[in-house]
This record gives C-alpha cells, structure tokens and sequence, in this order.
C-alpha cells in the first residue's frame, strides 16, 4: 500500500475512530465537557476522521458506503 492508496485513508480513519472510542470509553458527557485535554483531543481525532474522508476517492465511497458516514448519502 503506498500514501495515495485509498484504502490507507480508509485504515486511518478506522484507527482514529478506535482511538476516539478507547479515549472515551467510561467517560461520561459531563466528564468530557468539564476536561478541556480530552475534549480537544477527541475533537482534533474527529477531524482527522474528515480530512482522511475527504481524500477517498468517490470509486471508493461508493464500494464502501459506509465509509462516509449518514452525511453522505445523497
């Protein structure tokens, strides 16, 4: 797999997915509101998710349609 292959972006945001569920995980809302580390940590997680989504290509997107998440399915 090299940088520009499609399936490295889709392995990304499946790592910063996992990543963003392991931060949270047994947190409350009221936890992640009140800690101002982990909320930007799981934010800036979240847009790494959208960077790397934005460069799938849309051959991609449509073989792996739930890649791109409920926004995108018109």
């Amino acid at each position: 797999m090299t940088r520009h292959d499609p399936l490295v972006r889709l392995r990304h945001m499946l790592d910063y997915s996992r990543e963003a569920v392991r931060m949270v995980r047994g947190k409350s809302r009221k936890e992640l509101d009140d800690d101002r580390q982990l909320n930007l940590a799981v934010t800036h997680l979240v847009e790494l998710i959208g960077e790397a989504a934005g460069q799938v290509p849309r051959a991609t997107q449509k073989r792996y349609p739930t890649s791109r998440g409920p926004r995108s399915s018109a």
